[in-house]
């Protein structure tokens, strides 16, 4: 809406305005701004993120999928937003981004894990 009455206005203003230039500017800022302003991957909901299917905890993030075997899951790291995971053995982490809060965050992995959860180091961040 902004951008259309700046569009007037220039319009006005400047007779000889080219309409182009300002078209591939506006979809050129909307693109810029979706993709800086995280309405991708980091502000989707813990649940839609970590997923259970028997005993494998599957991550979803960007276009891939990781399974992790949930008894492989040896420390937990809980943060407003934010949820860290790291395997037995190797060592490997993953650094999940969401929304969602340190409860629900936790709630939602204690569900997932049932009774591994206490088996896990936890951390809140």
């Amino acid at each position: 809406m902004l951008l259309a009455g700046l569009y007037v206005v220039l319009v006005i203003c400047w007779p000889d305005f080219q309409s182009g230039i300002f078209f591939s500017t506006a979809c050129s800022m909307l693109m810029l701004s979706l993709v800086l302003g995280g309405g991708g991957y980091g502000n989707q909901r813990v649940e839609s993120l970590l997923t259970k299917v028997g005993d494998t905890l599957i991550i979803s993030h960007g276009i891939g999928k990781v399974t992790i075997p949930i008894a492989r899951i040896e420390s937990i790291a809980i943060g407003k937003n934010y949820l860290g995971l790291i395997e037995q053995s190797n060592g490997n982490g993953y650094d999940i981004t969401c929304t969602g809060s340190r409860d629900q965050i936790h709630h939602h992995i204690k569900n997932l894990l049932a009774e591994h959860f206490e088996n896990c180091t936890v951390h809140s961040i």
